[in-house]
């Protein structure tokens, strides 16, 4: 009878050490099916992140076709080691540029990238997980629309090289970012915990038939804490850690689990670090986008007028507008020639500068258009652009402060030198001309005279046509000059412009 419950008691603890092992292979199945689908899931996330983060890059070196900034932006994503290969590529899926580890063959990528099948995305980020025979694992192939809220123009290589600036609803896709991520990391992680696993499940078959008969009341509770644990890491939380009550099988299992947890909580980390780092680089990345931005409208500015400016970064052909009346004022340092023989190449640079530049701030104060300078010769305009009632008299305002300036110089340095001022009232053509250094002129009767009003005026003085008086006779005071003899024009009426009333 003692024999018999021996044996009941043998059999029962044997059964209880066998579900012992099931349950702890069960459970190490259970937490590598979960590490196998959290690796996968942590690299897609990865690696998605990754894709958006260049897509979002890319705008600018797409729309100019700036291959060295493409293969910077490339090159920053092939430094996580998990990346086979990434390119970006053109709305017909032509590659603009392309990077690769060193181990893959180019023409072997270059084949992957025109076997793509992929559908091409409006937004988010498409994968797929595919196995390719000339690939030693499985790799996950993700791509992304570069998209530009901006109209895009594409030249005859179908490349994409300049906006408009103009926003449009929804955006557009001009290019597509294509990140190709390998599995190997996964394959390589979940053989290694399968290995480790085994040897775990054997060491627990082993020790729990030699010491089962003994500890099995033990045994009971910390593979509840351990099955419990699996519960709360699979729904989600990681700060969980079962005690470790004893050094046996599932002792070592328990500490097993622990370290896995740890391992996971600390990817987790990782991977909220890593997005955070990138989304600093793109708010980083966004704002030196944003100054550069401003640095060439500033430059484009330096050339153009705003309105002039806006319209040729529209992508309108010809510039080309008629002004019924504009005010057009010529001037000409008198003295300045003979000047130039007498001083260095840099004294004459350096006066000639500072009288221009002083021209110019006066075209800001008074509100006129600059034109061109040519030598010592200076151009501007009231009324184009953009149009003003007072253009007239914008203009000779400006003519007289001119004029002061010119005298007060003289007064100060001594130098030998005076201004003729020519100003004329009447209607204009106006546009830009040139594919290179863009210039926005005049032209039109009304330029000829204002330049005849200043070559056959007096030194010193503003002469003015008799159209531009006509406007101004209210306001200014001026002298009668009679007729004069205009080259072209045969005899004119001109006044000279003495100064304000009141």
């Amino acid at each position: 009878m003692g024999k018999v419950r021996i044996s009941l008691l043998v059999k029962f603890v044997v059964a209880l050490s066998l579900l012992i092992v099931m349950t702890s292979m069960i459970i190490t199945q259970f937490f590598l099916t979960k590490q196998t689908q959290l690796y996968s899931e942590t690299l897609q996330m990865r690696s998605e992140t990754v894709t958006k983060s260049l897509v979002q890059h890319a705008e600018l070196g797409v729309l100019i076709a700036n291959k060295e900034l493409l293969l910077s932006l490339l090159g920053k994503v092939m430094k996580d080691e998990n990346v086979l290969f990434t390119a970006i590529l053109n709305p017909k899926k032509r590659i603009l540029a392309m990077d690769k580890q060193k181990a893959l063959d180019l023409r072997l990528v270059s084949r992957l990238i025109s076997r793509l099948d992929l559908k091409r995305p409006e937004k988010g980020v498409v994968s797929k997980l595919a196995s390719i025979k000339e690939l030693d694992y499985p790799a996950f192939f993700l791509m992304s629309p570069v998209v530009s809220k901006e109209k895009v123009i594409l030249d005859e290589e179908e490349l994409l090289f300049f906006t408009d600036m103009a926003d449009s609803v929804g955006g557009q896709v001009i290019g597509y970012g294509l990140v190709v991520v390998s599995t190997k990391a996964i394959a390589l992680a979940i053989k290694r915990n399968r290995t480790i696993s085994l040897l775990i499940t054997l060491g627990v078959i082993v020790l729990g038939i030699v010491v089962g008969l003994l500890f099995t009341s033990f045994i009971i509770k910390p593979v509840k804490a351990l099955v419990s644990g699996t519960k709360l890491v699979s729904g989600g939380d990681y700060s969980i850690q079962v005690d470790v009550s004893s050094k046996d099988e599932i002792g070592v299992l328990t500490y097993s689990f622990n370290t896995m947890v740890d391992k996971i909580r600390v990817q987790q980390d990782q991977l909220m670090d890593y997005n955070r780092t990138l989304e600093e680089k793109v708010k980083q990345r966004t704002s030196e986008l944003a100054v550069e931005k401003e640095k060439s409208d500033e430059l484009l500015l330096n050339i153009l007028p705003l309105s002039i400016a806006d319209r040729l970064k529209a992508k309108e052909e010809t510039i080309a507008d008629s002004f019924d009346e504009v005010t057009v004022l010529f001037s000409d340092i008198v003295g300045f020639t003979p000047l130039s023989s007498k001083i260095s190449a840099t004294e004459l640079v350096v006066l000639l500068n500072d009288i221009i530049s002083e021209f110019d701030r006066m075209t800001e104060r008074f509100g006129l258009e600059k034109i061109k300078t040519v030598g010592d010769a200076y151009m501007a305009v009231s009324g184009a652009p953009d149009f003003r009632s007072d253009h007239a008299e914008c203009v000779a305002n400006m003519a007289l402060e001119m004029r002061e300036f010119l005298s007060d110089y003289h007064s100060k340095t001594g130098d030998a030198i005076s201004i003729r001022i020519g100003i004329n009232t009447g209607p204009v053509v106006a546009g830009v001309i040139g594919l290179k250094k863009f210039v926005y002129d005049l032209w039109g009767d009304a330029v000829n005279v204002a330049s005849r009003m200043e070559s056959s005026g007096v030194p010193g003085e503003v002469q003015i046509s008799e159209s531009t008086y006509a406007h101004i006779k209210d306001k200014f005071i001026t002298e009668d000059r009679g007729e004069i003899e205009v080259k072209g024009k045969g005899k004119m009426q001109a006044y000279l412009l003495k100064g304000t009333l009141g």
